[in-house]
C-alpha cells in the first residue's frame, strides 16, 4: 500500500489516498482488510482506496460462478465506511489474459471511499480505460464530473478589441453567475 494526503482544492480540505496491491491469496485477504479497517480509526477526513483490490463484492462482478469475496472481508470493508463508487466504461477491469478477450472476467480493480469523501466528492467516478498489453485495465479516479455539453468551444479574436464595447461585454461577462 501506497498513502498519501491530497490537497487538490484550496477551498476543500485535504483528503487521504491509499493505493492497494490487494493480495491474491484468499487465507490472507482478512488480515490485509482487518489492516484497512485499523487504519480507517486514524484517519479522520475524506479517504479514497483505490486500485487492484482483489475483491469481488456481488455476483454481477464477474462472468463466471466463482464466489464474491469472503463475508468476513466484506464486513471489514462495511465496518470501514468504504463505498464503491460509480463507473465508466467495461463493467470488467480483468481478464484471464492481456488482450482482453479472456473467457474469465471480473471487476477486481475498483475505488472505495468513505462517507466523508462522498460529501466532499459527490460527482466522483472511477473510469475503465481501455486494456491494452495487460490483464488489467486502468483506472482512473475523477473527483469532478465534466459536462460536456455545455456548448461550444469559445474563441477569442483579437480583431474584438478594436470594437468599443468589447471591454464592456468582458467585464459584464466576468461578472455574471454562471450556473
Amino acid at each position: 500500500m501506497i498513502h498519501a494526503i491530497v490537497n487538490n482544492d484550496p477551498a476543500l480540505e485535504e483528503w487521504f489516498l491509499s493505493c492497494v496491491y490487494g493480495t491474491l491469496y484468499v487465507k490472507d485477504q482478512p488480515s490485509q482488510w482487518n489492516y484497512i479497517k485499523n487504519l480507517r480509526t486514524s484517519v479522520s477526513i475524506p479517504w479514497a482506496l483505490i486500485g487492484d483490490l482483489n475483491v469481488t463484492m456481488n455476483l454481477s462482478d464477474g462472468n463466471t460462478s466463482s464466489p464474491i469475496t469472503s463475508p468476513e472481508v466484506l464486513n471489514h470493508i462495511n465496518q470501514s465506511d468504504l463505498h464503491d463508487i460509480n463507473y465508466i466504461g467495461n463493467p470488467f477491469t480483468w481478464t484471464s489474459n492481456s488482450h482482453g478477450t479472456g473467457k474469465f472476467k471480473s471487476r477486481i480493480d475498483r475505488a472505495l471511499v468513505n462517507s466523508d469523501f462522498i460529501l466532499k466528492y459527490p460527482d466522483a467516478t472511477l473510469t475503465h480505460l481501455g486494456q491494452l498489453g495487460s490483464d488489467h485495465v486502468p483506472i482512473m479516479l475523477s473527483l469532478y464530473s465534466i459536462n460536456m455539453s455545455k456548448g461550444r468551444n469559445w474563441k477569442f479574436f483579437e480583431h474584438w478589441m478594436q470594437s468599443d464595447s468589447c471591454a464592456t461585454e468582458i467585464m459584464n461577462a466576468w461578472s455574471s453567475d454562471i450556473t
